[in-house]
């Protein structure tokens, strides 16, 4: 059973591919500034985005600690079903936003071990035990954050940035043993086991973009910290985007930790990798 492979693709995707973002945010709509003939000053930003990182982390599963390290290679094959959707809105100086990724995972695996029994007649007879198992685990993130602009100007801005983050991570695991013994036909036990576990975090950070002189380019920037759920989360990220009349695209590399004592199903883990987003501004 490849229990910890499944776990690192939910949690690349899902809890660990959210947080607070805005007007310049690494993982949430990177904005340009209102339209000179847009009067009403509202702006809205929807931004799709895929993270590509490297995962390692610390897991407690039945009294044990498994470490998991994993590229996108070894995660991909267990994925099902991937919906992320991020968008804000902003009016002045304020932004609101909203991040909402769900992930599904599942895996399948059987092992068959062959064995032989006396028997009374004709020497050793042939029996097997075969074990198979399936994995599912899904995550949910949400995220709600409240941004307000400090500095702006031709160099880019600076936004402030305070909020909440929601994470659900739940695991079942079913198995079936088939025990098959001569004379005496087969046995098949089987049980179950669910796991779940939710994170409330307060976050505050602080996110913008540095304008490159006669070009479209721009340097997005994004750090925020906080705790709560767990007992210390932190992520950081930046890049190079280009601004276009429709909206902005970005590639960037981006980090995010989180630590958890007790008897949390994940005590540690650590993200790292490329980011590619579009963000779509009308």
């Amino acid at each position: 059973m490849k229990f910890p492979r499944v776990l690192a693709a939910v949690l690349v995707i899902g809890v660990m591919g959210g947080g607070a973002g805005g007007r310049a945010c690494a993982q949430t709509p990177l904005s340009q500034p209102v339209p000179a003939d847009d009067t009403s000053g509202w702006t809205f930003n929807v931004a799709p985005y895929v993270w590509l990182p490297s995962i390692g982390s610390t897991i407690h599963y039945q009294r044990h600690f498994v470490k998991v390290s994993a590229g996108p290679v070894d995660y991909f094959p267990d994925l099902r079903m991937v919906a992320m959707g991020t968008a804000d809105v902003q009016h002045g100086p304020f932004s609101l936003l909203t991040d909402l990724m769900y992930v599904y995972g599942r895996q399948s695996d059987t092992l068959t071990h062959a064995f032989e029994v006396p028997a009374a007649e004709g020497g050793p007879a042939s029996g097997s035990a075969q074990l198979s198992t399936v994995t599912k685990l899904t995550s949910t993130l949400w995220t709600m954050a409240a941004g307000y602009t400090v500095w702006e100007g031709r160099w880019g801005n600076l936004d402030v940035l305070a909020g909440l983050r929601y994470a659900n991570i739940t695991a079942r695991i079913a198995y079936t043993l088939v025990l098959t013994v001569p004379g005496e036909g087969s046995l098949a036990p089987s049980s179950s086991r669910k796991n779940s576990e939710t994170y409330w975090n307060a976050i505050a950070g602080l996110r913008g973009r540095i304008s490159l002189p006669g070009s479209g380019f721009f340097i997005p920037y994004y750090f925020d910290g906080g705790g709560g759920g767990s007992d210390l989360t932190w992520q950081a990220s930046g890049g190079l985007g280009y601004q276009m009349k429709w909206g902005n695209v970005a590639v960037l590399y981006r980090y995010l930790t989180l630590r958890k004592g007790g008897s949390a199903l994940v005590h540690r883990y650590s993200l790292s990798g490329p980011q590619m987003q579009a963000s779509f501004t009308f």
